[in-house]
């Protein structure tokens, strides 16, 4: 009988920065003076450049991991495995995908400082008219400005995690292998 060798095979794609925001007034514990300004003048959801870079960076690194997938992989829900003839595409796919992961962490990392400075100026001019109080403007002010992911967050914000191509075998199997360390 001819046999198949298949290799098991995930590429995960994530980051664990925040991508969008919306504020809960409840959880930014400001007085109800601040809270009620804020509820007044609608000043709910901002997504700031920054966000959206990230997203349309992940978004192009699962258009790779789809490709991967869909190319050189045969799978079953979320298992994936790479046959023999295909494995040397699919590891040359992977570190491509690495590759445009680098290059997306760098770009995104360079571009934290601008954003930063345009995020409080936004915030700035969108909170500064609506208090006459220094205190409750300056409340209101940290509240945005934690929403911004901080510098650290951004050194690295997307992880690539690979495990295989591992061989395997589909053959099912009642009990333990033989040799298994725990048989």
């Amino acid at each position: 009988t001819l046999m198949t060798s298949l290799y098991h095979l995930t590429c995960s794609i994530s980051s664990d920065v925040r991508q969008s925001v919306q504020i809960k007034f409840d959880d930014l514990k400001l007085p109800k003076s601040v809270i009620e300004t804020l509820q007044k003048n609608n000043t709910v959801s901002l997504r700031p450049n920054l966000s959206n870079a990230l997203k349309a960076e992940l978004d192009s690194l699962r258009v790779m991991q789809r490709e991967l997938y869909d190319s050189y992989c045969i799978h079953y829900g979320d298992a994936h495995f790479v046959t023999g003839s295909y494995f040397f595409a699919a590891n040359d796919l992977i570190k491509e995908i690495n590759r445009a992961a680098k290059d997306a962490n760098e770009k995104l990392k360079d571009l934290w400082e601008d954003e930063y400075t345009a995020w409080q100026n936004t915030a700035e001019n969108i909170l500064r008219p609506l208090f006459s109080d220094d205190m409750e403007y300056k409340l209101a002010l940290d509240a945005y400005m934690k929403f911004f992911p901080t510098k650290d967050e951004y050194l690295t914000p997307i992880r690539v995690q690979v495990l295989g191509p591992l061989p395997s075998s589909l053959q099912k199997v009642s009990k333990p292998v033989e040799g298994d360390i725990d048989s």
